[in-house]
């Protein structure tokens, strides 16, 4: 695998990482306050990761 395909899919992992890490120990309304603005950062951060192309939406929830 490239060094950049590596490095993106590294960035990837840590983005999810620090999304999972905002979270943790969180429940009810101080979770899903929490989890807006991480869902918001994770995003951003793909974004930035794929040049701002990404599709990536939030997904709908029930």
């Amino acid at each position: 695998m490239p060094t950049v395909a590596r490095t993106l899919e590294a960035e990837t992992r840590r983005a999810w990482d620090t999304y999972a890490e905002r979270l943790a120990g969180l429940e009810g309304a101080e979770y899903d306050r929490a989890e807006q603005e991480a869902w918001t950062v994770l995003r951003d951060t793909l974004d930035e990761l794929q040049g701002g192309s990404s599709s990536l939406h939030r997904p709908s929830v029930g």
